[in-house]
């Protein structure tokens, strides 16, 4: 019985080493920001690993059966906290361009809990040779119990001082290089980038906070429609915006412009100007189309413009909803963003943003994001509710100006009916960014 309780021990403590290995990886490959203390933020995790190794050699094993099985306990909640820790440090790292940089406090929670534990499960394995269980004689059995029950009381106090001395040096370490890699940047990046400001005084605004769109930007848009072990298509929009006017051009790949019963162009040309609107299919002549508005899920967005008692015979006000406006209109107005996730602040081409995170669902997604409408199966002008059973989450960055510069929507359900045969599961993804914004764009009619 005592064998197969320090298989598990060792079988925990195992599982652990590979998750903070894969922690160390993902920090050393992946964060880049162009600091010269990239590689110190690699700390904790590194802390994580020697601690995890440390409790395979000297497992956490009790004499008291009890207290192994709480112990294997320990082990078992701490790998269940570090794997989707990890996960979520991977994704975003991968979705966000200079990875993240001032953690919120949500996820620093998360990090601690998960080296606390971890260096608690070595701190109780070290303790028995440091406390020691074979010391001392038991004349009784009830002197036997009495000494069992005082050493581990010791060892877990000797197990939590260890725990400690290592997540706090886990956490210094790592803390004090993120810190010191923000201010270097920030004094490598004055005045503006591409993505927003990178003056260190300016903070983003909160998630619930203003949040509108740049007087103009340069935009593009990636989408992905998948199903299990299958890509369906692609369809990705470049183009410009100035104020309510845009000119872009989408180029789909895959289905539906693979499939001609679809009928779908793989190259679709739209421009806007006031309140005109010109499309083209294959570079071939314009003619006249509707207007690329989204469906607003409410009438007005405080954070995109003002909204004033209506006289009688005037026509209400109608917030600018194209490319990057749409996914304000669509999806973040001002109520919803009340419930959304604050993720922490992120260094982004040398600008500091704001990261954060709601969840939306099939129609809303489409109305955000442009070129879903496509690889939803619909014409990509088209407004028609659909995909009202799925569900998703949409992240956004909002910059120290308080406008909104990258977004990405992730919703899944059950496949629309045009896709090809694929299974049951569907998935849409897309990517937005909005760049140079204020710059001056020339948009005019085709």
């Amino acid at each position: 019985m005592v064998r197969l309780r320090l298989l598990w021990l060792r079988i925990l403590a195992a599982l652990l080493v590979v998750a903070w290995v894969a922690a160390t990886l993902v920090i050393l490959v992946g964060y880049r920001p162009g600091g010269p203390f990239d590689a110190f933020v690699a700390v904790a995790p590194v802390v994580g690993v020697v601690a995890a190794a440390a409790a395979g050699l000297w497992p956490p094993l009790f004499r008291s059966s009890r207290a192994t099985a709480a112990a294997i306990w320990l082990g078992v909640g701490t790998l269940l906290i570090v794997v989707p820790t990890i996960a979520e440090l991977a994704s975003r790292i991968g979705s966000a361009p200079g990875g993240p940089v001032l953690p919120s406090p949500e996820v620093v929670y998360a990090w601690l809990v998960a080296m606390g534990g971890t260096s608690l499960y070595c701190g109780l394995g070290v303790s028995r040779y440091i406390v020691g269980e074979e010391r001392g004689g038991t004349a009784t059995r009830d002197g036997a119990a009495a000494r069992d029950g005082t050493v581990v009381a010791r060892r877990v106090a000797v197990g939590l001082a260890i725990a400690i001395l290592l997540t706090g040096c886990a956490a210094v370490a790592s803390g004090a290089a993120i810190v010191a890699n923000e201010g270097t940047l920030a004094q490598r990046s004055p005045g503006a980038s591409d993505w927003g400001p990178t003056d260190p005084s300016l903070t983003p605004p909160l998630c619930d906070g203003s949040l509108s769109a740049g007087a103009s930007a340069v935009v593009e848009e990636t989408a992905r429609a998948s199903a299990p072990l299958k890509a369906i298509g692609t369809a990705s929009l470049a183009g410009v915006r100035s104020g309510s006017d845009s000119r872009w051009e989408v180029r789909v790949d895959g289905w539906p412009a693979s499939d001609p019963a679809a009928g779908v162009a793989g190259r679709i040309g739209y421009r806007r100007v006031a309140n005109q609107g010109w499309q083209n299919h294959e570079g071939g002549a314009w003619h006249p189309a509707p207007l690329d508005d989204a469906s607003p899920t409410e009438p007005a967005n405080p954070g995109s413009g003002p909204v004033s008692t209506l006289a009688p015979g005037q026509t209400p006000f109608v917030p600018p909803n194209t490319l990057d406006q749409s996914v304000i209109v669509a999806a973040l107005p001002a109520r919803l963003r009340l419930a959304a996730d604050d993720l922490g602040l992120e260094l982004i081409g040398g600008a500091s943003a704001r990261h954060c995170r709601l969840a939306v669902d099939g129609p809303t997604a489409l109305a955000a994001f442009r070129p879903l409408r496509v690889l939803a199966g619909q014409q990509i002008l088209s407004n028609a509710p659909a995909l009202e059973a799925w569900r998703g989450n949409l992240d956004w960055w909002v910059f120290g100006d308080g406008e909104l510069g990258m977004a990405e929507v992730s919703v899944g359900g059950i496949s629309p009916p045009g896709w090809p045969s694929v299974g049951i599961a569907g998935t849409l993804t897309a990517r937005l960014t909005a760049r140079a914004r204020g710059s001056t764009q020339a948009i005019s009619p085709p």
